[in-house]
């Protein structure tokens, strides 16, 4: 993703106000009863019909959409606009808009669903918000976003506790990631959580095997590593990219390197984990274990180099395997997923949540609400799950039960890792400072600044940790 939206995302913050006002309660969408044991591999809900895994081409629901207290049934219909993001399984994106449609023409509701590449995504969210247009209802929201936006969007804690009471509660990260401390303002729909990918024949044949710890790997790239057949050990983006802020967090927390301590106020960072994690970045880079380009690579440069053969291993979300196994790619055969290496204070991953809001512009909050309630109905997260091909993970453990996910051995290695990754801030709660610090960038920039700007890490780790104070004097 390009990094330019973020920087007006955070001027956009500054400027914006308090908005008043608060929906009222909606009627949501009768839930329909499930179990409270987890899904079995091949059954849905009672009540719903049996998704095969392939699902991406089924309708979203093979029951009638109920018709909403809040809805007319006849005369002129109301409309509600969709603010949606591209991502790399359109299977599952298209899943969401036929739900929303059927819904629509029970409800006589016009639906406008736009996508929206990734690259522009929070620009349009930004611009809506600051000029407060009216012109989106419903909107996809990911990771700190929610909490950034907190005051322009509505209450949906009624939507998101029919979910919980009925499937369980959401994990830990996506709920920190969607509830402000008193509400939730996002409903978590699916989950993205980076892994690491290797090539299983160049370690066959160095004779080695994808390292447990980070005290092993700088040794297990320099065996692996052949850069005189362009043929790189790792490579990953240190410009201003989410890969390259998933990475460099998930390795400061590996060391033992916190922004703040648990009480999400008293700053950490410029500790000795922080300097260790950031020596171990800076190896990488250094040892020439990495393509030299990567300083200036965007968040899709790590892929292309990876499906070209020209890195052994690399870090990325699910996308990776994604593209391979949509298009029976021979290549996927020999790609293998693996979870992150441990430091010294364990290996703790990052998650990114994406969740559906509703601004408090929209006109049609009950009808809203009501939406969301089918979007989140079980059979319909099913189709879209499956559609996504495992990709989309889900933000509640039973949905980890479906064939989508236990089918393909090397996903569980994902859906593994969901329930102990975190949401940024940790130890702490994700706050407005918190977000800041996403959307400027500190930690990778921290890294550029010894890559490019060829300061000391020393050095580099004191000009982040600058930066971190002046964020958090600003919220307090």
């Amino acid at each position: 993703m390009n990094g330019r939206w973020y920087m007006l995302f955070v001027s956009v913050l500054v400027c914006l106000g308090l908005l008043a006002g608060c929906a009222a309660p909606a009627t949501l969408a009768p839930t329909v009863p499930v179990s409270a044991s987890p899904i079995p591999a091949t059954q849905a809900p009672s009540s719903a019909a049996t998704l095969p895994s392939n699902a991406a081409t089924l309708p979203p629901s093979t029951t009638t959409p109920p018709v909403c207290a809040a809805a007319t049934t006849s005369g002129t219909p109301k409309t509600l606009s969709m603010l949606y993001m591209k991502h790399w399984a359109p299977g599952a994106d298209q899943v969401i808009k036929t739900e929303a449609e059927a819904w629509g023409k029970v409800n006589n509701v016009n639906i406008n669903f736009t996508m929206i590449a990734e690259a522009d995504f929070q620009l349009k969210i930004a611009n809506e918000i600051e000029n407060k247009t009216g012109a989106a209802d419903i909107v996809l929201m990911r990771t700190t976003s929610p909490i950034l936006y907190q005051d322009s969007l509505v209450d949906v804690t009624d939507v998101a506790q029919e979910i919980t009471k009925r499937d369980g509660d959401f994990y830990e990260a996506n709920k920190a990631e969607s509830y402000t401390g008193s509400a939730y303002v996002t409903v978590p729909l699916y989950s993205v959580i980076s892994i690491w990918f290797y090539r299983i024949d160049v370690l066959k044949a160095a004779g080695v095997e994808f390292p447990k710890t980070y005290a092993e790997f700088i040794d297990f790239a320099k065996k692996v590593n052949d850069p005189a057949n362009n043929n790189y050990a790792f490579g990953l983006s240190y410009n201003k990219s989410r890969d390259a802020t998933l990475f460099t967090q998930a390795v400061l927390w590996a060391y033992g390197s916190k922004v703040t301590d648990a009480d999400g106020k008293t700053i950490t960072f410029n500790s000795p984990e922080t300097l260790a994690a950031l020596k171990f970045i800076v190896s990488l880079y250094t040892n020439k274990l990495e393509p030299a380009g990567v300083t200036g690579w965007n968040d899709s440069g790590n892929n292309q180099a990876f499906l070209a053969n020209q890195l052994v291993t690399t870090n990325n979300g699910p996308s990776i395997y994604y593209q391979l196994k949509s298009a029976n790619d021979p290549k996927l055969n020999n790609v293998a997923l693996a979870k992150w290496p441990s430091g010294p204070a364990g290996s703790p991953v990052m998650m990114d949540t994406y969740g559906l809001g509703i601004l408090k512009t929209s006109q049609n909050q009950d009808l809203a609400k009501c939406l969301l309630g089918y979007i989140y109905q079980p059979e319909n997260l099913q189709a879209f799950y499956n559609a996504g091909m495992g990709f989309q993970n889900p933000t509640i453990s039973k949905y980890t039960k479906m064939d989508v996910f236990t089918s393909d051995p090397k996903l569980k290695v994902v859906t593994d890792m969901l329930a102990d990754a975190h949401a940024p801030g940790w130890p702490g709660p994700v706050t407005r400072a918190v977000a800041q610090i996403e959307a400027q960038f500190v930690l990778s920039d921290m890294v550029q600044n010894v890559l490019v700007n060829g300061v000391t890490p020393e050095a580099a780790v004191d000009a982040a940790t600058q930066s971190i104070k002046d964020i958090y004097t600003k919220y307090k």
